[in-house]
């Protein structure tokens, strides 16, 4: 049976020390977020009512994507570490760089989201699938609201732009999250319910 361990196990043994990294260094940082979300693209593509319920069995495109998404969130977190201290990005064509990777990502990211939101409704009377997705979605949620935030903060000539692209999104987010949601909801599993058994998870 495909385990929540598989969620949560990469966000809670990283450790990165800060360090201060240049507009060079954070696109970089946000073009691996880029290539880790479009990766993900052709799993998602994949999901069918055949395929999906093989999560249970740890088969199918499903395991595959949370395990991916629980990489981006991992790499996701490393960068937000490393932003710690970093001077701010200049005005003009550094600002500009960090702002066109980011909104790469954000439209990487977004594609994603938008699939997986779509292939949700293929599962409407299986209810043991919306569990570990919602998890892992809810992680990527909270990851990204802090990225965006901190990121805003570094390019100050872009931030009113990087919040815009951050806020929409999170809401692709929360859409996906709420779709797998209430799957888990349909099938009796609550949202308290499932952050009990990511909790047990967790600690165990």
């Amino acid at each position: 049976m495909f385990s929540l361990k598989s969620v949560v196990v990469g966000l809670t043994a990283l450790a990165v020390p800060a360090w201060c990294i240049t507009a060079d260094q954070q696109a970089a940082n946000l073009k691996t977020l880029t290539d880790k979300s479009a990766a993900l693209i052709p799993e998602a593509n994949k999901i069918s009512a055949t395929n999906g319920p093989l999560i249970i069995i740890g088969q199918g495109p499903y395991p595959t994507i949370i395990q991916g998404l629980v990489d981006i969130i991992s790499t996701a977190s490393a960068h937000i570490s490393q932003q710690d201290g970093s001077d701010q990005v200049s005005e003009g064509a550094e600002a500009d760089k960090v702002y066109d990777a980011y909104s790469g990502f954000v439209a990487k990211h977004s594609d994603l989201m938008s699939i997986l939101t779509t292939k949700a409704g293929l599962f409407t009377t299986v209810p043991f699938i919306g569990e570990p997705v919602a998890a892992v979605l809810r992680q990527d949620e909270s990851v990204f609201d802090a990225y965006y935030f901190g990121l805003s903060g570094l390019v100050p000539s872009k931030g009113d732009e990087i919040r815009t692209l951050g806020e929409s999104l999170a809401k692709l987010i929360i859409t996906a999250t709420n779709a797998y949601q209430g799957l888990s909801t349909t099938g009796g599993i609550g949202r308290r319910g499932s952050e009990k058994r990511v909790a047990k998870v967790m600690v165990a």
